[in-house]
């Protein structure tokens, strides 16, 4: 039980072993399409709900009539509640079943085991066949070769067939089983008929023989089917196996690109750590020499704090000294007052006596007693002054000693009475005996002892007196000359102080005028560059104009230039085949009534050949039209692609101008930012001392913000390296899917000639975005850089103001330090002064050394940030630039393989032209044979007769001498034209090889600078902007000359196809030059002898046609064979005419005179294409020169494009050194900063805390 889709098997053939027949269950695209069908017919969805009557209706109307009763049940089952079901279902249940069904068979096998199933068992187990049995198994039909799909086939083929099985009454048969000769037989009928006469013929023989013959061929059948199930099965497995293989070839060809992936990682990794180690190890001994020499400074320190140290103690000791000598003469002074007290008391106590015994009887009112008084307020005030005097004398002593104290900072011993009060005490006490000093006036009222005592007393003070004034006037004498000394020292100081200032004033003034004049060359390199990219601009769109306008002049040209050619070349073929069409209907038309039959079947066969003639010229045509537009297509498509070749060109100039315009803002803005960074350190240093810590710090931020700097571009260099090594394994696996491809496209391209082309721009459509992405990503990069840039300007502006804030602080502190030389205690103060000055100019010192090594690594940071830009973007110029090397590679390789695949496919369409050819000249040559032999047996029988050995022989000596003689020139001529095409075709083969040999060299001699890249020495970087100059004049001479080379390469690529045409056609025609002559020999021999039976002919013809044409097709052989039959026939026909009309007199011998005429004219006509085949050929040679004169200049071409790549590969090598060198200048200034950053840390303390305070 096995099912077969409607009209599947319409035209199956038993005899053919590959015929397909169907399997066991409905397929799913059958299904499909059987449901889309339905519903499309039944104007329904495919969830449309029927009822049972409806989907039965379906199955009878659909050819599904023979549907298994038990399945439909089965099916429907399934039907909802309210008694419908979906179409769709339906028929997967239908077809999905487990089962199949069972239709009408379209094949006799089908019903024959079918039949068998159905035939009845006897006792023994065997099958009984019965006529009634017999009658039901007419599914066989004879003579299904002969079908014409419709189960109808013609008479003559029938009888031809059972003549060639050796039936000689064919016909009688025909009209025995009441059928007409006319027309065409049903097959089914003449099948029934002959099966109905075996079975009332009733012989047992021809029963046994049919049932035999029935097993035999159900037999063949099953084994048929089960060799197509084994081929399908081993194709599938075949298909599987070949999938297997593919993914296990691309899974090995992914695992060895990991390992060598993998290999080139750990050759990269063991590099860096390498280089790590070495860099630890510098570092490491950096450290060490760095800890040596802090090691070396701090013992100077601490050796020079040790000496400051006694220094400081020996002055604590003799300030100690003096101290203690005060202290002493304090306590004798104190010792001494209390005695002169002690004394006064005494003298008080004795002027009282004395008084109260003299001035004891006087009255209070008298006259004495009054001027007694004055004279003693008189001597009172007078000791009164000499006190005043004497306290502001002592005052002014202890000032000067609690200086002296606070200096030394000794403890002052605790003093209950100050001197002023001891004095007070003192004169108080002492003013009662100044009446005694009154009295010297009268020596008597006065004692010797209180005399004595006063004048001790005076002598006493004046001597105190004297020696105090000389120790202040000492005292005086050597302070001012200590004053005298700081105003010279600071004098010289100041003056030295304004000569440093003035001097970094001149530097720093030096320097921003630098980088003004820095930033203005670089402005004005910028207008430049903004200029000669608007140049360009305007260049391009000119030229992308004048292209476009070449490009259509030239296409309008050769449409017009073309459709010409075709409709000439037409007019003309359509009027030769006119002319020869009329010239053979004439010739036919005379030559009477009694080849009417004949000349209606060459009148058929001449229109079959005009037909297809013209056939072939449309095909021609056809393809010609295919093959413009294609090339059309091709040159508007590489005309696109230089456009955004040079699209992309211009935004990689402009992205490069923008970097550079970036890098020359970055260059300004850094500068000015150290400039402020150094202005604000020099500020804070002016401004006070003790803020050293804080720029130690500023500076150490410094340092960490340039070491992350460098990190940053290490890393960043790190990352472009990465990203080359992603690029490189890209291509490398573009380069294997392109491999792949070629070799996928190889096979395709016989069946498609277009699908290269469409690869091709699938991967120009995938690179499209990612290049439009890349480009953005550059723009947000410049985009940063620039406003990064912008702030660093405005930062270097703030650092110069702040440096002139920091001029007028100097100023100031100046004028302090003038005002410092006042100070009282004039020793320390210049001392301190000394100290702090040296200090100072220490720190200038380091300050200037600093500013000067960062003023060093600043420019260093920023030509190595140029140079790192710049060799960004010379990376993605050579990236650019070995895209395009290798897109030309892939180019050349693809069209070396079109170049392949449509030679193959030349040689086999030229060679099924040339055997379409042969075909056409053998029915040619076969018609004029029969023509020539009608004529000769119709006109040389009677003539034979009459007169039977003169006329004969004359006549057919001298046509086929006049045959012989325009054979032999025009083979003659052949030959010549075939070894002149020949020679030339060598020729332009050689000059092709040879040109293909250069392009390889060069190619070759690509390769080999890559790896020179790291011999050559280090350059510069002062020529890098000429250089870019001449790297985008040559990327544009590049761009201009490679559209002339790849329209010169596909130019060399159709010579070489037509080359090959060529080369094909003059085979062709030898070919056919051969075998005509083989036929012209055999019809001579022919004509001496007649041929007695028509069907050994037609065996030899049909062998002989096998043998030339072994590779035509099933359905022209058929065809050929039918023709061939029916020649024979007229042949069989007119030979019995001549026969019958022998007693007939002779015809004129005009007929034969028309028939050589026909001859000569067809010759002519013969003559005429091979003259226009020769101008052809002709026409083709010089186009050939023509394009030898273009590949030279082409090879010119290619050698220049070779050379300015070298040149560019040269740039680049120059661009890596550069590189490299920038490296290393960026790692030595890591290296300076590093000692920078160790010089900071080690700078000394501030000076005010330096020196250590006094105490006492």
């Amino acid at each position: 039980e096995e099912y077969e889709a409607e009209g599947q098997l319409r035209f199956w053939n038993p005899d053919d072993l590959n015929a397909s027949q169907g399997g066991s269950s409905a397929p799913q695209d059958w299904i499909e399409e059987k449901l889309q069908e339905v519903c499309e017919d039944l104007g329904i969805t495919r969830d449309g709900h029927l009822n049972r009557k409806k989907l039965v209706s379906i199955c009878e109307q659909y050819g599904l009539q023979n549907v298994d009763g038990e399945m439909l049940e089965e099916v429907f089952h399934n039907l909802d509640a309210d008694g419908t079901m979906s179409v769709e279902d339906f028929f997967y249940g239908l077809f999905k079943n487990g089962k199949s069904l069972t239709p009408s068979a379209s094949t006799p096998y089908r019903q024959l085991k079918r039949h068998l199933s159905m035939q009845s068992f006897d006792e023994s187990g065997r099958r009984t066949t019965t006529p009634s049995v017999m009658t039901s198994t007419i599914g066989f039909r004879v003579f299904s070769c002969l079908d014409d799909g419709m189960g109808y086939a013609s008479v003559e083929k029938i009888l031809d067939s059972w003549q060639e099985e050796g039936i000689e009454n064919s016909q009688e048969i025909l009209k025995a089983l009441d059928f007409s000769l006319d027309g065409n037989v049903n097959l089914t009928e003449l099948t029934l008929a002959l099966e109905n006469e075996l079975l009332v013929t009733r012989n047992g023989i021809h029963q046994a023989a049919l049932a035999s013959f029935k097993a035999e061929i159900r037999h063949l059948l099953e084994r048929v089917d089960q060799v197509v199930r084994e081929k399908e099965k081993l194709r599938s497995d075949l298909d599987k196996a070949e999938k297997l293989k593919s993914l296990m070839a691309s899974e090995v060809d992914d695992h060895h690109a990991a390992i060598e992936r993998r290999g080139k990682l750990d050759e990269e990794y063991k590099e860096r750590i390498a280089a790590l180690k070495n860099e630890l190890r510098k570092e490491r001994e950096q450290i060490l020499q760095q800890v040596g020499k802090q090691r070396v400074e701090l013992e100077q320190e601490i050796e020079k704090a040790k000496t400051e140290e006694n220094y400081v103690r020996d002055r604590l000791a003799l300030s100690l000294k003096e101290n203690s000598r005060l202290e002493n003469e304090l306590l004798e002074n104190a010792e001494k007052l209390a005695e002169y007290e002690n004394l006064t008391n005494k003298l008080q106590r004795n002027l009282e006596n004395v008084l109260a015994e003299k001035f004891g009887d006087l009255d209070p009112s008298s006259a004495e007693f009054f001027l007694q008084e004055e004279r003693l307020t008189q001597m009172r005030n007078e000791y009164e002054q000499q006190c005043r005097v004497l306290q502001d004398q002592v005052d002014e002593l202890q000032s000067e000693l609690e200086e002296f104290r606070a200096q030394g900072k000794v403890l002052r011993l605790p003093l209950k009475n100050s001197l002023s009060e001891e004095l007070d005490v003192s004169r108080g006490r002492i003013e009662p005996d100044q009446g005694l000093g009154s009295e010297e006036c009268n020596p008597l009222n006065m004692s010797i002892e209180a005399e004595l005592v006063i004048e001790q007393m005076k002598e006493q003070h004046h001597r105190d007196l004297c020696r105090l004034s000389l120790e202040l006037e000492d005292k005086v004498h050597h302070y001012e000359k200590q004053l005298d000394e700081t105003r010279v020292a600071g004098e010289k100081e100041q003056e030295n102080m304004k000569q440093k200032y003035e001097s970094e004033v001149y530097v720093l003034e030096k320097q921003i005028s630098d980088l003004k004049d820095e930033i203005a060359e670089l402005q004005g390199q910028a207008v430049v560059l903004k200029e000669a990219q608007h140049t360009t601009i305007c260049r391009h769109e000119d030229e992308k104009k004048q292209l476009q306008r070449k490009w259509d002049e030239e296409k309008t040209h050769l449409q017009e230039k073309l459709r010409l050619e075709h409709e000439l070349e037409l007019k003309a073929s359509l009027e030769q085949a006119e002319e020869s069409f009329n010239r053979e209907r004439e010739g036919l038309i005379q030559n009477g009534a009694w080849t009417e039959e004949k000349v209606r079947a060459l009148t058929q066969e001449l229109e079959q050949f005009h037909q297809e003639q013209l056939k072939s010229l449309k095909e021609k045509h056809t393809l010609e039209k295919e093959e413009l537009r294609k090339e059309l297509l091709e040159k508007h498509q590489r005309e696109l692609q230089e456009g955004r070749y040079e699209s992309e060109k211009l935004q990689e100039e402009n992205s490069i101008l923008r970097n550079e315009i970036t890098t020359l803002n970055e260059e300004d803005s850094i500068s000015n930012l150290k400039l402020g960074k150094l202005n604000g350190s020099q500020e804070e240093m002016w401004q006070k001392i003790e803020t050293v810590k804080q720029e130690k710090a500023a500076v150490q931020k410094m340092v960490e913000n340039l070491k992350k700097q460098i990190s940053e571009l290490k890393t960043k260099n790190q990352e472009l390296d990465l990203e080359n090594t992603e690029l490189s394994q890209k291509n490398s696996q573009n380069e294997k899917q392109l491999q792949e491809l070629s070799h996928r496209l190889a096979g395709a391209l016989t069946q498609k000639e277009e699908e290269p082309g469409r690869s091709a721009r699938e991967q120009c459509k995938l690179q499209v975005p990612h290049r439009k992405e890349e480009l953005e990503q550059c723009r947000v990069q410049s985009s940063t850089l620039v406003s990064s840039l912008e702030a660093e300007l405005s930062e270097v502006k703030i650092q110069t103001h702040i440096v002139e804030q920091e001029n007028l602080l100097l100023k100031d502190e100046l004028e302090k330090m003038k005002q410092l030389h006042r100070c009282p205690d004039l020793s320390d103060v210049q001392q301190r002064l000394s100290s702090v000055l040296s200090d100072n100019e220490k720190l200038l010192k380091e300050k200037e050394a600093l500013s000067e090594e960062l003023n060093s690594c600043v420019d260093e940071l920023a030509k190595s940030s140029l140079l790192e830009h710049r060799i960004a973007t010379m990376k993605q110029e050579q990236k650019s630039w070995e895209l395009q090397s290798e897109t030309l590679k892939s180019q050349l390789v693809a069209s070396q393989e079109k170049v392949q695949s449509l030679e193959d496919t030349l040689q086999k369409v030229n060679l099924q032209m040339s055997l379409q050819e042969k075909e056409a000249l053998k029915q040619e040559v076969m018609s004029l044979y029969k023509q020539l032999q009608n004529a000769g047996d119709k006109n040389w029988a009677p003539e034979i007769a009459t007169h039977p050995s003169g006329f004969h022989t004359q006549q057919q000596r001298l046509t086929w001498d006049k045959m012989d003689h325009l054979i032999k020139e025009e083979q003659q001529l052949l030959w010549q034209e075939n070894e002149r095409l020949q020679t030339v075709v060598r020729n332009t083969k050689a000059e092709l090889t040879h040109s293909r040999e250069k392009v390889r060299q060069l190619e070759s001699n690509l390769l080999p600078p890559k790896h020179q890249k790291h011999l050559n020495p280090s350059g510069t970087v002062k020529p890098t902007e000429q250089e870019k100059l001449s790297l985008k004049r040559e990327c544009e001479q590049f761009q201009k000359e490679r559209s002339p080379t790849n329209r010169k390469v596909s130019q060399m690529n159709s010579l070489e196809r037509e080359l090959e045409t060529i080369h094909l056609e003059n085979e062709g025609l030898k070919k056919k030059q051969v075998k005509l002559d083989e036929q012209l020999m055999e019809m001579q021999h022919r004509r001496s002898t007649v041929m007695p039976s028509p069907s050994p002919r037609a065996w030899d013809l049909q062998l002989r046609q096998q043998q030339a044409c072994p590779t035509v097709p099933r359905e022209q052989f058929l065809q050929l064979q039918h023709q061939l039959l029916q020649a024979e026939r007229t042949n069989q026909c007119l030979q019995e005419e001549l026969e019958s009309r022998t007693s007939e007199t002779n015809t004129p011998q005009g007929n034969q005179e028309q028939l050589v005429t026909v001859m000569e004219e067809r010759m002519m006509e013969v003559e005429q294409k091979l003259k226009l085949v020769k101008r052809l050929l002709q026409e083709k040679v010089n186009q050939l020169k023509e394009q030898l004169c273009k590949n030279t200049k082409a090879d010119a071409m290619v050698k220049d494009l070779y050379v300015e790549n070298a040149q560019l590969l040269k740039a680049l090598e120059m661009t890596e050194q550069r590189q490299k060198t920038a490296e290393k200048k960026n790692y030595l200034l890591e290296e300076k900063i590093a000692s920078l950053s160790n010089i900071v840390r080690n700078l000394a303390p501030a000076p005010l805390t330096s020196t250590p305070p006094l105490r006492s």
